[in-house]
């Protein structure tokens, strides 16, 4: 009896370990949304992604559902949504019906239904595999509005939209070489991207205008003393007007000249500063670029400002000299009076390559005789 004791814990431990890593081993994956734009003033797309955060797993059907800011279609504008044929990335997905609701912002396309093992996809760890493109076109005299279109995915108990009937829905094969033909449903194990609190819609642009390039670290030049920065932007397909505001270690920035100091472009797509103070040194310069009203922003990262030392810039000009003649042949009585412009004392002056009197600004040389005289300083 203690043997058949003891050989029943062992099979019962081993029953714990056994579910132990069932548990463990459960099939999660990010199903998110990408690439939001605008290809047309009439014609918004997306993708869709699917990617495994635990395991490799044979992909079998995939039913999508989003819901959308109605503000984002114009009023009377005539729209339909679609699945764009040939943009997936599964061995095969034919999508089912659409559901789409303008009025009450809701977009479903049922799952692709009747797919055998053998066109199973692998979703690995590393490759998101694409779902599949999807648009909405306006077929009528509108186009769209400079508003976020707020997709967010219908998962879970999420509340339906008038019109919409369906929420996401993912489903696997059990075993990838289709050797049975079990399935399992694990959309609850899927995190999916959302409008509040969700890290994957950090992958949406959501009609904010894009940076293609970010302000660049620099030195400023000298004689003059300039340093600029710029930011590449381009809007998000509307008409609205794309906006720059630079900021100075986080300051909003304005035009105008303090000092020597002088702002420039503080709206524009180039920031211009004119002789950069020493304080300014290591300070970081970034620019809030905006659309839309209210104000969709992208901020560019940050381009660090390296002040260097400048020597002071003299433009001295030399004014016509006051010359007078001597009075009589063979005389002393001449005289040379001459003065700079932008100079200060205490000036050297030479008299034909020679050190000549007097430290002043203006300089009166005399005493001279009749003769061609050059003079310097």
């Amino acid at each position: 009896m203690k043997t058949n004791l003891t050989y029943f814990k062992v099979f019962l431990l081993a029953c714990v370990f056994t579910l132990l890593g069932k548990t463990g081993t459960a099939q999660t994956f990010n199903y998110y949304v990408a690439n939001d734009q605008l290809t047309s003033p009439t014609t918004f797309q997306f993708d869709v992604y699917i990617v495994s955060t635990s395991t490799n797993f044979f992909l079998r059907t995939v039913q999508n559902s989003f819901t959308f800011n109605p503000a984002f279609i114009p009023a009377g504008a005539t729209v339909t949504a679609s699945y764009v044929a040939g943009s997936t990335g599964m061995a095969s997905y034919g999508p089912g019906s659409v559901q789409f609701n303008a009025t009450s912002g809701g977009f479903g396309i049922g799952a692709n239904t009747g797919v055998a093992c053998s066109n199973g996809t692998t979703v690995t760890t590393t490759t998101p595999v694409k779902v599949g493109t999807f648009r909405f076109n306006i077929t009528s005299a509108h186009t769209f509005n400079c508003a976020p279109h707020n997709l967010n995915v219908l998962s879970g108990s999420d509340v339906l939209p008038t019109g919409v009937t369906i929420r996401v829905a993912v489903t696997k094969w059990n075993v990838d070489d289709c050797s049975t033909s079990l399935n399992s449903i694990i959309t609850t194990q899927g995190t999916y991207t959302k409008t509040a609190g969700s890290v994957l819609y950090g992958n949406v642009n959501n009609m904010r205008p894009s940076i293609s390039s970010n302000p660049s670290s620099t030195t400023n030049t000298c004689a003059p003393s300039v340093a600029s920065f710029t930011v590449g932007a381009s809007g998000n397909g509307t008409s609205s007007p794309v906006g720059y505001q630079w900021y100075d270690n986080g300051v909003v920035m304005t035009n105008g000249t303090v000092g020597t100091l002088t702002i420039q472009g503080a709206t524009s797509s180039t920031l211009t500063i004119t002789n950069p103070t020493s304080a300014m040194n290591g300070h970081s310069y970034t620019s809030v670029v905006s659309q839309c009203t209210p104000a969709l922003t992208r901020t560019s990262t940050a381009g660090i400002l390296t002040v260097q030392s400048c020597a002071p810039v003299c433009n001295v000009t030399m004014s016509p000299a006051t010359v007078t003649n001597v009075a009589c042949f063979g005389g002393t009585t001449g005289s040379i009076n001459q003065c700079l412009t932008g100079a200060t004392a205490p000036i050297t002056w030479t008299l034909n390559g020679g050190a000549a009197a007097g430290t002043a600004v203006c300089n009166t040389f005399s005493g001279l005789s009749a003769a061609t005289y050059t003079v310097a300083y």
